[in-house]
């Protein structure tokens, strides 16, 4: 029985047995992967850190018929303060539920790995806006999965023109006459514009390095929510407890 050594990120953690659990894990080099950890909950355990949820570690992994088992695994990184945040650690949790459903098994992308750690450390180690962190990731990764939103000219008749509307059906920015008498366009400020733009074409490594007002959030938030539920067909469920956070605070 071969052994695998790859970095991953625990993005859902189900207990089984006793002490037992099966991990869902973004690896760097297989995508998403299962495994099973023995006694992973007892307190003891010299896994029970580094195959929490959300914690970033190396692992070794046995490869078995069906599951991965682990064998061991270290901590890199547990992004320890978003635990400490309730509204960080759902937003947190959005992400993943995201990732698990974008990412498939034997199917790595660094990029998005990348992308996903960026926005827990942006999270856990900043005063950044959570949402703002969060709705950059959502554009993000929908432009490194093939569905990037057209943001240089206009989506519908290619011009360099201003464009204050953006299309759900021609998934971008359109123009003011493009948009005359079209179903599924929204009109957006100027400074929605500017921030979509620099969210899609940035350095991945100055992605979180802007802030907008609360109504420019606002208007990402509508766009955001349609378009990566209209692109991945499903609804999250998480979004819907962070609308109740939201509420109370």
């Amino acid at each position: 029985m071969s052994l695998v050594r790859t970095q991953g990120i625990v993005i859902e953690e189900v207990n089984t047995g006793e002490a037992d659990k099966i991990l869902t894990i973004f690896t760097n080099k297989h995508g998403k992967i299962k495994a099973a950890v023995k006694g992973a909950r007892r307190p003891r355990s010299s896994v029970i850190a580094s195959s929490q949820f959300l914690v970033f570690s190396d692992f070794i992994f046995f490869k078995g018929k069906d599951l991965y088992k682990v064998n061991s695994c270290e901590v890199i990184e547990t992004f320890y303060n978003i635990r400490n945040d309730l509204i960080k650690l759902t937003y947190a949790s959005y992400a993943a539920e995201v990732i698990r459903e974008v990412i498939h098994e034997n199917m790595p992308s660094y990029r998005v790995l990348q992308l996903f750690l960026n926005t827990l450390f942006t999270l856990s180690e900043t005063d950044k806006s959570p949402e703002l962190v969060i709705r950059s990731f959502e554009f993000r990764l929908m432009s490194l999965i093939g569905y990037k939103p057209r943001v240089d000219n206009c989506a519908k008749c290619g011009q360099n023109k201003e464009c204050l509307y953006f299309s759900f059906e021609k998934n971008g920015l359109v123009c003011s006459e493009c948009d005359q008498g079209s179903s599924g366009t929204i009109s957006i400020s100027e400074a929605a514009v500017k921030a979509l733009r620099y969210i899609i074409k940035s350095d991945i490594r100055k992605l979180f390095s802007f802030s907008v007002t609360e109504s420019v959030l606002r208007e990402l938030r509508i766009i955001s929510e349609i378009y990566v539920r209209d692109k991945l067909e499903k609804d999250f469920q998480t979004l819907k407890f962070i609308d109740k956070i939201n509420v109370k605070f």
